[in-house]
């Protein structure tokens, strides 16, 4: 049998996703070395592979990058696959996936320059070639087999992914330093109109952690009927003149309990206004358990986390958003800020260049890896296109990022 060549964006080539779901789909066995798996990557390649029994498959990577992510770690051995981490002197760099038939033999293998990534299987240059000359695949399974079974490899399990997260999570910074490096932009990168695959990268690593209900950062975390503080003073001042719903929202945005109003709503309702009731909301939600905040409405907890990111954030981008509230001129990058504050501390590190860059790509649902394209429906379908008009957003961040002085701090809000 021939071997193919193996291309990602190249004439009529086959990508390597393309390749790989073919090989990979009715193998009875599956081998795996590379030296990162992302989570873009790993979603695709799990769906290769649905029909291998876990035990029936074996991932050889390393933690010597720091790229890998520890929650495709954590799937593959809660899922029951065979994981090790290459920890060797000498670099791990390879990128070998095998299939096997219910006989066990070895039938075809894929090698070439992707890694475990969105990027690596479509939108990135890649070039590799898929083997099916029986000697040259046994080689490689002998290959496989030798570095699977050196003592160099470690055996991958909770307490290992436990100290390398750490380690992960502390490199961030770097990963993203590098991914500019690499994208040119210490020096000569303007944005550029076409996502790259390190777009791709920085992206899988923000999106990792994040967790539904993607939240905004203004003040819409309830319904239609009190959608900004100006409605939420209207709303208190008529109290308790008020329909269902918004009494239903009022108890959402913590004001309410039952039909009497909470001691946040009492001090709200004297507050003469928005920035001094955002003031007092911002307090409440700062210090309030989050047992409280879930039991009332999980997206007081997403905003939290969220508006925690923000703050912190590079000044430069703190400073852009705030400035450029309600320019509609301004609009997908502000979005892009606001989405990715939901997600992991690597956001942190990126400038208003990075964001401008990312901007052309994370509101573009169908070009995104599924997990990625999950939380981005969640956020432009609930919130995230709504209230760019008004001041809500900079009030309610401004109120939120100062300290409070020593008198506000004075007063302690429980729920009613």
């Amino acid at each position: 049998m021939k071997n193919k060549l193996v291309m990602n964006m190249y004439a009529n080539t086959n990508s390597f996703g393309e390749v790989l779901k073919k090989t990979l789909e009715n193998a009875s066995r599956v081998d795996i070395a590379v030296s990162y798996l992302q989570m873009s990557g790993w979603h695709l390649l799990k769906k290769h592979f649905a029909n291998v029994q876990p035990d029936n498959i074996r991932v050889l990577t390393t933690d010597q990058l720091g790229i890998t992510h520890p929650a495709v770690l954590s799937d593959a051995i809660h899922t029951g696959m065979q994981v090790k981490s290459y920890s060797g002197d000498n670099l791990y760099h390879p990128k070998v996936y095998l299939a096997y038939d219910s006989n066990k033999k070895p039938i075809r293998a894929v090698v070439g320059s992707a890694n475990v990534s969105a990027s690596g299987f479509a939108t990135g240059i890649e070039a590799g070639i898929e083997v099916k000359d029986v000697a040259l695949v046994r080689e490689l399974q002998r290959w496989f087999d030798h570095f699977f079974a050196d003592r160099l490899a470690k055996c991958v399990d909770q307490n290992f992914i436990r100290a390398y997260e750490a380690r992960w999570k502390s490199s961030s910074a770097n990963r993203i330093r590098l991914r500019r490096l690499l994208m040119g932009l210490y020096k000569t990168r303007k944005s550029s109109k076409t996502p790259t695959t390190e777009d791709f990268d920085v992206l899988d690593d923000i999106f990792s952690a994040i967790r539904l209900p993607v939240a905004t950062l203004g003040f819409d975390h309830a319904g239609n009927n009190i959608r900004n503080l100006r409605r939420l003073l209207e709303v208190l001042s008529r109290f308790p003149q008020v329909g269902d719903k918004e009494r239903s929202e009022l108890h959402l945005l913590g004001f309410l309990n039952g039909m009497g109003l909470t001691r946040l709503g009492l001090r709200a309702r004297g507050a003469r206004s928005e920035r001094e009731i955002a003031r007092h909301w911002c307090h409440w939600v700062r210090t309030t358990s989050e047992k409280s905040l879930a039991e009332r409405n999980p997206r007081l907890i997403s905003f939290r986390r969220a508006a925690n990111q923000f703050w912190e954030l590079r000044l430069d981008v703190r400073r852009y958003f705030l400035k450029n509230i309600t320019s509609a001129a301004a609009r997908s990058l502000l979005q892009t800020i606001e989405l990715l504050c939901n997600g992991s501390p690597a956001v942190q590190n990126l400038s208003v260049e990075d964001f401008k860059s990312l901007s052309k790509l994370s509101l573009n649902v169908e070009s995104l890896p599924e997990f990625i394209g999950r939380a981005v429906s969640d956020y432009l379908t609930n919130k995230g296109s709504r209230s760019w008009t008004n001041s809500d957003r900079r009030v309610v961040l401004e109120s939120y990022g100062r300290t409070p002085s020593p008198s506000f701090l004075l007063r302690v809000y429980h729920d009613a």
